[in-house]
């Protein structure tokens, strides 16, 4: 049955109509194009829907026919790469952390059969992973090992996990510790190893007790040489953003203007590529600005209502004391 959507807006990236509710306060991009995403079918506004008095007897019951077979058929074909990603998305600080452990103590020699070995045996990995039909499992998994082996890590990275995690259940950080001694088990540095993580992971706290190191800005020869490159620039933009959210959390400057942070991020951005060529339409770009940042709230643990929220007055503002693991 359709049903007239409820009044909405334009988005200026996908380009839909997408109902009010995906938007923030006075936006102009979906939150789907915020976070990287496509908006789904559903949320599409129909302009050409039918009414309900327009649908007839004879649709009614060709629906009611067809629906179930056309649900199984949803459930039935799954997106690998999308389920890989979501998997990916769930262990983000505890790979982050262990691909860190790992460039640090084996000499960059990842092995990542080793890796999802050690990941199956994890409950949270498991809550996940087990929910999905025994064909696709290797599908996933082998869709889930790219995304490993593409993932770029530094100490900047590794650090905002570490104070992401301090506001996740202890269990959750137990199960990090089990999964690193598993790996490392026969790492003659394991004691180390396990004691410096505890020593991160285990507090009574929700900060580290120190600043978190600062990633190096991008150069200009990295933007020369990948300057064509979309994944290039939501890479740019997640530095960027993770540079400049870490600087105003060593500073204890904890609670800044959404709007300025973005515009800043952006004009960054522009200003870099202001000398070069570029063959990428500006739909693109902004969509790969915004997915860079969005990962940038991941990591610090930004992306829920409490640590970005709007104010008495109206201005959006983010808060890192309000930070959550989710």
């Amino acid at each position: 049955m359709n049903i007239e959507p409820t009044q909405g807006r334009k988005c200026e990236i996908c380009q839909k109509q997408i109902s009010l509710n995906l938007f923030r306060q006075n936006g102009s991009t979906c939150r789907y194009c915020e976070s990287g995403g496509v908006p789904p079918s559903y949320v599409i506004r129909n302009n050409e829907a039918k009414t309900n008095n327009q649908v007839n007897k004879s649709e009614k019951e060709l629906q009611a026919k067809t629906m179930p077979s056309e649900q199984n058929s949803i459930e039935d074909n799954i997106n690998i790469e999308e389920e890989a990603k979501n998997l990916y998305d769930k262990m983000l600080f505890e790979l982050t952390i262990l691909l860190g452990s790992i460039i640090r103590w084996n000499d960059n020699i990842i092995d990542t059969e080793k890796i999802v070995g050690c990941l199956e045996q994890n409950s949270r990995f498991q809550e996940y992973f087990l929910r999905i039909d025994d064909i696709n499992r290797n599908k996933v998994i082998s869709a889930l090992v790219i995304l490993i082996k593409d993932t770029y890590v530094d100490a900047t990275m590794i650090k905002a996990s570490f104070r992401t995690l301090l506001r996740s259940p202890n269990e959750r950080r137990l199960d990090l510790i089990t999964l690193l001694e598993s790996y490392f088990k026969d790492n003659s540095n394991l004691n180390k190893i396990s004691a410096e993580l505890k020593s991160d992971l285990i507090k009574d706290a929700d900060e580290l007790d120190y600043p978190i190191p600062i990633m190096p800005p991008v150069s200009k020869q990295e933007i020369d040489k990948n300057k064509e490159s979309i994944d290039f620039i939501i890479e740019i933009s997640f530095r960027e953003s993770m540079r400049v959210l870490t600087t105003n959390l060593n500073s204890k400057d904890l609670v800044i203007s959404k709007q300025e942070f973005e515009a800043k991020i952006k004009e960054e951005i522009r200003s870099n590529y202001r000398n070069f060529n570029i063959n990428i339409e500006i739909t693109s770009f902004i969509k790969a600005i915004n997915q860079g940042i969005n990962i940038a709230y991941k990591y610090y643990g930004l992306d829920n209502k409490q640590a970005i929220y709007i104010d008495s007055s109206g201005n959006e503002l983010i808060d890192l004391k309000a930070s959550n693991c989710g």
